[in-house]
């Protein structure tokens, strides 16, 4: 007797998503999919390999993902794309559960998972969905970094771009940017450009025993946003690099 297949919400993550998406194209198949024990005793890859990608457990590999996609008809090219995001997904949500911040709430975890997960099921052109989608959570990242950095602005008396740019001159010139470069920094337009800018901004803005933990806090957004950019600039698509193309959120 067939199992029952465990049910998935594609909200819960980007291996659930990734899973539906997969049965799917087994669905869409009809007839003429091979089943599980099929592909397995064909491909000779363990079943309990095959039922754990199928329930979301794990990403399969390339070569079990190229076996599936081969038996129900998919596109390899197309796949080996989506298996990409997803692995890309998979890092952010392990860089951000790593730090231990109390000020890291769920919500802000998944800010970009659910974003990209979304575009992934339900947008039907791969790469469009993929670039969409991860164009999306770096805007929804950047919204909360600018958010938090505008905080502490508040928070500090809300100095002019000129001030915050003198002050940290003054407290480390290696750290120091310019008066533009802070106003593209509070309005969305860039994150710092190393950490060493962003631990300077803290010291100026910020009462020291705070800074340690303002600085965990804001350097993870900040590796995320590097990490989102770099994905789309590296990407084939001429528009993919969120800086040079719509505006964030306000």
């Amino acid at each position: 007797m067939p199992r029952r297949p465990t049910p998935l919400d594609p909200q819960s993550g980007p291996l659930a998503a990734f899973a539906l998406e997969l049965r799917h194209l087994r669905d869409q198949a009809g007839g003429r999919a091979l089943s599980i024990d099929q592909i397995s005793d064909r491909e000779k890859i363990a079943r309990s390999t095959l039922f754990a990608v199928m329930r979301g457990a794990r990403l399969p590999n390339r070569d079990v993902l190229a076996a599936l996609v081969a038996a129900w008809g998919g596109d390899q090219g197309e796949w080996m794309s989506r298996r990409s995001a997803v692995e890309t997904q998979l890092e952010l949500q392990r860089r951000a559960l790593s730090h231990k911040s109390k000020w890291i709430s769920q919500e802000h975890r998944l800010a970009y998972v659910k974003p990209m997960a979304i575009h992934l099921g339900r947008v039907g052109d791969s790469h469009v969905s993929q670039t969409a989608g991860i164009r999306a959570a770096y805007h929804s990242e950047m919204a909360t970094f600018t958010q938090a950095l505008n905080n502490l602005r508040e928070e500090a008396g809300r100095p002019s771009h000129r001030q915050m740019a003198k002050q940290m001159q003054e407290v480390s010139p290696e750290g120091s940017v310019s008066y533009s470069t802070l106003n593209n920094l509070f309005t969305g337009r860039a994150a710092p450009p190393h950490q060493a800018v962003l631990r300077t901004l803290i010291a100026v803005l910020a009462p020291e025993h705070e800074r340690d933990q303002l600085f965990e806090t804001l350097e993870s957004h900040r590796l995320t946003l590097e990490t989102l950019r770099a994905y789309l600039v590296g990407s084939d698509d001429d528009s993919a690099d969120p800086a040079a193309g719509s505006s964030p959120p306000s």
